[in-house]
């Protein structure tokens, strides 16, 4: 018995093996980390303490080690947020669904009641649960997390630490939504800290003219006396 044909005989077998998707590449590149920064700042300084430097290279090594000072501040502000990060997930993930749940009560309460007064302290409630649920999402990111739904007797340094947040989150709220504004505020408040402790130098945003130096000669000769460093 002959075996059945195929009725298109011109079908491209090609079409029939798995292709591998290209990947994409990503159009920003990854930030480098602390400990990378910090080897091109011991880079530049080696560069600045040689007795033949030019005053040219000087000029841009000097501005650029201002840049990756700050630079390098920046990347310990952001280890210290996801270290907090880490540390609270559990924490805030239980207190996240004790908020979702307290809202969709009250929002279940309020199309039930048909009392204007009732309705009136439903909605007030409504207000509190909703920073409540902004509490949990935007707490300063550099801070250790103070837990919503704690026990009374946390302490009074505590309680009034969370006052003073949940405070802030609801100006932030009332202020169209401001929270990168909160946490930029935090940022520079964990910078004064590791500054105080000696962790970082202090370089701040506005000692900081330019992404890049703006003279690429000065930039070349740079890199070149930092190559000469490297191969010393």
């Amino acid at each position: 018995m002959a075996k059945p044909t195929s009725r298109n005989n011109n079908v491209d077998q090609k079409a029939f093996v798995h292709q591998r998707k290209p990947k994409l590449k990503s159009s920003a590149p990854l930030a480098d980390s602390s400990s990378k920064i910090n080897k091109r700042i011991r880079d530049i300084k080696r560069t600045l303490a040689k007795p033949d430097v030019s005053l040219k290279v000087k000029v841009g090594s000097e501005r650029r080690l201002i840049q990756l000072k700050y630079l390098f501040g920046e990347r310990k502000i952001d280890e210290r947020e996801k270290e907090m990060a880490v540390k609270y997930h559990g924490l805030k993930h239980i207190e996240r669904k004790k908020a979702t749940r307290k809202l969709r009560k009250i929002r279940q309460s309020i199309e039930q009641t048909q009392d204007e007064t009732e309705l009136a302290k439903l909605n007030e409630q409504l207000k509190e649960a909703l920073v409540d649920e902004a509490y949990i999402q935007h707490f300063p990111k550099t801070m250790p997390y103070a837990a919503l739904y704690a026990s009374d007797d946390d302490g009074r340094k505590s309680t009034s630490k969370k006052q003073e947040i949940r405070e802030q989150i609801q100006k932030a709220m009332d202020n169209g939504d401001a929270f990168d504004d909160l946490q930029q505020e935090y940022r520079q408040q964990w910078r004064a800290t590791l500054i105080k402790q000696g962790v970082i130098e202090d370089a701040t945003p506005m000692m900081v003219e330019d992404n890049e130096p703006s003279d690429q000669t000065e930039t070349a000769a740079a890199d070149s006396e930092l190559k000469d460093d490297f191969f010393e």
